[in-house]
């Protein structure tokens, strides 16, 4: 969720626009994120692929497919457990407040051990629909192939 951009931006858009992408490739962040099939595959943003034509592949896309899902659905779990988190129209001073308000009565009760809400996975993107379909230049994504195609070699051969 990032306030600046309410509605229906895709969160690879936003994501292009951020300090953390700027942070990530100046090497000031370390580390891998995961992304959907609208991300650009990058050498820190791995995605999955879309045509695996080996065993290595297919281990890779069905680890980042269980790995992303975790996330989905804790986020799921959460937009379920506070439902003004699907249209805040507040303005930006009491959104950021929401946030963190329900993000901490979120983490107090999961350390409690409060049972989860049920949610509806239908209200979650599916990497078959291309969100945003946002066309990707070529060369932008070749050292992210290289790096992706790498790390399935050293981590899942």
């Amino acid at each position: 969720m990032v306030i600046r951009y309410p509605g229906s931006m895709h969160d690879a858009r936003i994501f292009d626009n951020s300090s953390m992408r700027v942070r990530f490739e100046s090497g000031e962040l370390n580390g891998l994120l995961l992304g959907d099939s609208a991300y650009p595959c990058r050498e820190y943003i791995l995605t999955p692929l879309g045509n695996p034509t080996n065993d290595s592949q297919e281990r890779y896309n069905a680890s980042h497919i269980r790995t992303r899902n975790t996330v989905e659905r804790a986020f799921g779990i959460w937009k379920a457990k506070f439902p003004c988190l699907r249209g805040l129209t507040n303005n930006l001073r009491n959104v950021s407040a929401i946030i963190a308000a329900t993000a901490t009565l979120h983490n107090i009760s999961r350390a409690n051990n409060e049972p989860d809400f049920d949610f509806d996975d239908a209200d979650e993107p599916d990497d078959s629909e291309g969100h945003d379909n946002v066309l990707r230049d070529q060369a932008e994504n070749r050292g992210g192939d290289r790096f992706r195609r790498i790390f399935i070699e050293r981590n899942f051969s």
